[in-house]
């Protein structure tokens, strides 16, 4: 038996209350409930959206809407590696939110594979698309690439003539400038104050029930009260949070490592009308005995690209190797265009402007992506009260939570928030206003961290 919200279920038992009666009483009677959202990937972002009711089937001008609080945290995010997403059903997400914050994909491209492994002079299918099943591929994939490499390379791949980048650059603008999102930037998370542990006086103005709120406190000293919060950042940084338990049975053995990338501007158009992604194997390292490999592509029409690669833990706490990696990204490059003749000379040459970042320990090199988001069992109200997602096994994994092809397990408690009810053209006009009109040429997403080289 299907479980409706509180709220509703109240209205539905009460026979003597028309629907239009019970809609009114329910607008009345109910405030907008905070949300607190900490992280700043595709994990953070598609939880601010379904917040807010976006990309929904349903009528969300009668759907409640809660009041949502987005905070970067750590800032961790990772860009996506390839232009693609693994599946229709994360397609359909990502053009069901574009559509609702008027977001252009560009023209849908599905049916086949989009990644190319460099290997002997020529550019070929990668080995595992010879597998038949899903689960082979799955297998085939897990062997040939090092780990966490597998977060970046989707399979049943779905994407659009516009990169995965520049629509996640879209959405997020978007989403910032929201009139139902506050955006907080640079306050790393300090502790958690559940509700049984405050009194009513220690509960700030904000949250629609003192009873079960909680209280975020930040390394400002900043105090944030939220009915919910979704915690969508580094999961290696859950045990430093006070309030949180130390061990977690579902955050270990994840191995969590850190992605490198670098994205370049291009002096001249790369083969725009490619629409393929890349990947070759790196030279390894002393002391290495797993191949491991570099994934990338391009972007507005050849001018960009993005390459990546995944770095160990032990990697990322020395910048000499960091450096080093990167060395071994561009040789990589180098070899893997110039001996297929996409250009006249050295791959770098076509480079007009480099950016690099590094991101540490967002992807996992081992465990299996969350089909649920993750709660704590603290409290009365724990099932309500934090709820955890990652972005660790790659953006078709964390998106599967939000699909539309299955009921959301992150929505359904969601939507039990009250809303002050606006249509979708309302939104997307208030978004149009704080956005305004914009170009995409010549932009490139910044840098979390950069290395000097």
């Amino acid at each position: 038996m299907k479980r409706f919200p509180p709220f509703i279920e109240f209205f539905w038992n009460d026979k003597d209350i028309t629907p239009q009666c019970r809609l009114q009483n329910f607008e009345v009677g109910m405030k907008a409930q905070t949300v607190v959202i900490v992280g700043d990937g595709w994990a953070a972002l598609s939880a601010v959206a379904e917040a807010l009711g976006l990309g929904k089937e349903t009528h969300t001008s009668q759907l409640p809407q809660a009041r949502v609080v987005w905070v970067s945290g750590t800032g961790g995010r990772v860009l996506a590696a390839v232009p693609s997403v693994e599946g229709e059903a994360v397609a359909a997400h990502i053009e069901a939110l574009a559509s609702a914050l008027g977001v252009e994909t560009g023209e849908r491209i599905s049916g086949g594979s989009f990644l190319r492994e460099f290997r002997n002079r020529s550019f070929r299918e990668p080995v595992w698309n010879k597998a038949h099943s899903l689960e082979e591929k799955r297998e085939r994939r897990s062997v040939e690439l090092w780990k966490a490499e597998v977060a970046l390379a989707p399979l049943e791949e779905v994407r659009w003539t516009r990169s995965l980048v520049e629509i996640e650059e879209d959405l997020r603008e978007r989403l910032i400038a929201h009139p139902g999102v506050t955006r907080r930037e640079g306050l790393p998370l300090e502790a958690i104050e559940f509700a049984e542990e405050l009194s009513v006086n220690e509960v700030e103005s904000g949250a629609q029930d003192h009873a079960n709120a909680s209280v975020l406190v930040f390394a400002s000293g900043e105090r944030l009260t939220a009915d919910r919060i979704i915690y969508a950042d580094r999961w290696s940084k859950l045990s430093a949070i006070n309030g949180i338990p130390k061990v977690l049975a579902w955050n270990r053995g994840r191995e969590p490592m850190g992605v490198l990338q670098v994205l370049f501007s291009h002096a001249q158009p790369m083969r725009p009308e490619v629409t393929e992604a890349f990947f070759t194997t790196l030279n390894r390292d002393a002391g290495e005995t797993e191949d491991r490999h570099v994934f990338g592509h391009f972007f507005r029409e050849g001018r960009e690209s993005i390459w990546s690669t995944v770095i160990s833990q032990e990697e990322g706490e020395d910048n000499h190797l960091i450096t080093k990696k990167l060395r071994r990204m561009k040789q990589a490059l180098d070899k893997m265009f110039s001996q297929s003749e996409w250009t006249s000379g050295a791959f770098e040459a076509t480079i007009q402007n480099e950016q690099v970042r590094f991101e540490e320990q967002l992807v996992f090199a081992h465990g299996t992506a969350p089909l649920k988001p993750q709660k704590l069992k603290k409290g009365r109200h724990a099932d309500f009260a934090f709820e955890a997602i990652t972005d660790g096994y790659g953006v078709s994994a964390v998106l599967e939570l939000f699909a539309p092809s299955r009921e959301s397990a992150i929505g359904e408690t969601l939507n039990e928030a009250p809303s002050d009810g606006m249509t979708s053209s309302e939104v997307s006009a208030a978004v149009e206003a704080s956005v305004g009109a914009r170009e995409n040429e010549g932009r490139i997403p910044s840098a979390q961290a950069e290395i000097s080289v």
